[in-house]
C-alpha cells in the first residue's frame, strides 16, 4: 500500500547516533515501512536542528505531515515543533511515536503542552499505553497502537540447526534452554527471573538458563533515586545464594544473527520485566518471530504478546502500595508447561502465527497508512489535559522529583493498574465461577505473603477469613486454582485481590 498525493508524509529522521541499543533494530524495520508507503526521510542533526527559509519553504510545498519517530527524545522533538510552528508558521499535523514516557508522568510533553494540538496524533507501541494516552489527554487526541515490525532477519530454522547450536553451547539434546534477552537492569527484574529459574531447577537438573544482554545501573529515575551502581554485584551474590551459579551462563551483548540462532534454537524465551518503560519488548517480538515458545509478565506490551490469540504465556502482575510484582511461582508453573514436548511445539506454531499476523511489515504499513491517511480536520486547538498527570507535573518543581515520590502515588497507581491490565480484572467483570490463583505461600499466623521474592504485604483477616483461606491452601510451592463461586464475601475478595493472594487469570 503505497500513500497518494502530491504532498507525503516527512520522517524527521536524526543523523547522529541512537539511544537506546534495540533503535539499532528497530529504526530499520522502520524505515522499510515508511519507505513501503512512500514517505520522504529527512536526516537532521538533533538536538537543535539548523532551520533555513528554503527547508521551510520545502516542508510546505512537499510535507503533508511531520513524524518524529522513535530515536527522537521528546524533548528535541517538542522543541523543533515549538520553532516550526511559532516562528515559521508550520501548522502541519504532527506524529508523535510515544515511548513509555506516560507511565512516567509524562513531564516532557506536559512541559511543552501548548506546543501541541487537537490536530497532532500519537503512535503507541502497544494497548495499554493507548489507554494511558487517552486518560492523559481527555480522548481529544488521535492515538494508535501500533506494534513495531520485526526485521525479516529473525526467522526459525531447522529442528537439525537448533540441536546443532544447542550442542556448540555445550548442550545435549535433552538439556532445557532457557533465554533472557535484554538488559541486566533492576528495571528488568533479572533478579526476580534467578529466582524463578531456582525454584524451577529444583526438579529439572537439566535446565541452563542463558542470559543475553549489557549491564546497566538505571535504578528508578521515575521515583527520583540514584543509579543502581551495584545492582551487577547483587545478581552475582543472588545466584551464589541460590546455589544455581552452575546452571546461569552470561554471554553478554551478541551480534543480530547470533541473537538470531539463540532465539530459535531455545526451548523458552521468557522475560518478567517490570520496567516502567516496558510498552513493548523488542526482544519478546524478535523471539516470536523465530518461533520461540515464550513467557512474558503481564505489563505494558507483554499484555499485546498474550491472550486467547497471543504468542505468549502471560504470568500475572499484581500491583500493591510497594509496586508491582510477579507471581514467581506462576512463573515456574508456565516453565514447566513450555518444558513438556507437545507443548514446546504447539507454542512454536502459535509464537510463528502470532508474528506472521501483527509483527510483519506488512502488517505495519497498514496501520501507519491509516493514522497519515487522516487529514487536519479543523483549526488547531490545545489538547485537554488530564488534571492528575497535569498537577504531577507542577508538583515536580516542589517536590524536585521528575516523576513520583513515591509507589503509593495516586496517579502511579492509576497508571501502573492499567500497565498491568488491572482494570480488566477488577471485581465488577470477575464473573461467578472465573477461576483465579490462590498464593499458597499466605502465612496464616503473620498475616503476609511468605514469599521469599514477593514483598511483603500486610493484610488484616477475621479468623472466619482465616478459616475459609485454610480450605484452600494446597501444598508448599503450589498454585491452588479455586473458583470465585467458593469466596464467600466481595470485600473479602478485593482485599485479597490488593494484596496480590488472588491472582485472576487473564489468558
Amino acid at each position: 500500500m503505497v500513500l497518494d498525493g502530491v504532498k507525503k508524509p516527512w520522517i524527521l529522521m536524526p543523523s547522529g547516533p541512537l539511544g537506546w541499543s534495540s533503535h539499532r533494530y528497530i529504526v530499520p524495520s522502520l524505515l522499510d515501512v515508511w519507505t513501503g508507503l512512500g514517505a520522504h526521510i529527512e536526516y537532521l542533526w538533533f538536538p537543535r536542528p539548523v532551520i533555513t527559509k528554503k527547508w521551510i519553504q520545502k516542508i510546505k510545498n512537499e510535507a503533508s505531515h511531520l513524524v518524529f519517530p522513535i530515536g527522537i527524545s521528546h524533548y528535541e522533538a517538542l522543541w523543533t515543533l515549538r520553532q516550526l510552528r511559532e516562528n515559521h508558521g508550520v501548522e502541519l499535523a504532527a506524529v508523535l511515536m510515544l515511548a513509555a514516557d506516560l507511565t512516567k508522568g509524562y513531564n516532557t510533553v506536559f512541559e511543552n503542552r501548548l506546543v501541541l494540538s487537537s490536530n497532532d496524533r500519537f503512535v503507541t507501541n502497544c494497548s495499554v499505553e493507548k489507554k494511558l494516552a487517552e486518560l492523559a489527554f481527555h480522548h481529544s487526541s488521535r492515538v494508535m497502537a501500533i506494534p513495531l515490525p520485526v526485521s525479516e532477519i529473525f526467522k526459525p530454522v531447522s529442528k537439525e540447526e537448533r540441536l546443532s547450536f544447542k550442542e556448540s553451547l555445550g548442550l545435549s539434546p535433552n538439556d532445557l534452554f532457557i533465554l533472557y534477552a535484554g538488559r541486566i537492569s533492576a528495571q528488568k527484574n533479572v533478579h526476580g527471573l534467578l529466582s524463578t529459574f531456582s525454584l524451577f531447577l529444583k526438579n529439572h537438573k537439566n535446565a541452563k538458563l542463558f542470559i543475553l544482554g549489557p549491564h546497566d545501573d538505571i535504578g528508578l529515575p521515575h521515583f527520583g533515586q540514584a543509579r543502581n551502581t551495584r545492582y551487577a554485584n547483587e545478581i552475582c551474590t543472588l545466584i551464589t545464594d541460590l546455589k544455581i551459579d552452575r546452571s546461569v551462563v552470561f554471554r553478554g551483548e551478541v551480534t543480530q544473527e547470533e541473537l538470531t540462532k539463540y532465539l530459535s534454537a531455545c526451548d523458552v524465551n521468557i522475560t518478567l520485566s517490570l520496567h516502567s518503560g516496558e510498552d513493548f519488548g523488542y526482544s519478546i517480538a524478535q523471539g516470536l518471530a523465530c518461533g520461540a515458545p515464550t513467557i512474558v509478565s503481564g505489563w505494558g506490551g507483554g499484555i499485546d504478546f498474550s491472550g486467547p490469540t497471543g504468542g505468549a504465556i502471560r504470568v500475572p502482575v499484581t500491583v500493591s502500595e510497594n509496586g508491582p510484582r510477579v507471581c514467581n511461582l506462576t512463573a515456574v508453573q508456565a516453565l514447566v508447561r513450555l518444558t513438556d514436548f507437545e507443548e514446546n511445539a504447539k507454542w512454536r506454531l502459535r509464537a510463528l502465527a502470532f508474528a506472521k499476523k501483527k509483527l510483519s511489515l506488512e502488517y505495519a504499513r497498514l496501520k501507519w497508512s491509516e493514522i497519515l491517511e487522516l487529514q487536519q480536520t479543523c483549526p488547531r486547538q490545545n489538547l485537554k489535559l488530564n488534571k492528575m498527570y497535569l498537577n504531577n507535573y507542577l508538583d515536580s518543581f516542589t517536590r524536585q522529583v521528575r516523576g513520583f515520590q513515591s509507589a503509593d502515588d495516586e496517579l502511579y497507581l492509576k497508571i501502573t493498574k492499567i500497565y498491568a491490565a488491572q482494570n480488566h480484572t477488577s471485581l465488577k467483570k470477575i464473573k461467578r465461577g472465573q477461576k483465579v490463583y490462590f498464593h499458597p505461600l499466605f502465612d496464616l499466623k503473620k498475616n503476609m505473603l511468605r514469599d521469599s521474592t514477593a514483598m511483603e504485604t500486610d493484610l488484616s483477616l477475621s479468623p472466619t477469613e482465616k478459616r475459609q483461606i485454610s480450605k484452600h491452601i494446597g501444598r508448599k510451592n503450589e498454585i491452588v486454582s479455586i473458583k470465585f463461586s467458593e469466596i464467600k464475601t466481595r470485600s473479602w475478595t478485593k482485599k485479597l485481590i490488593k494484596s496480590g493472594v488472588l491472582l485472576p487469570v487473564l489468558d
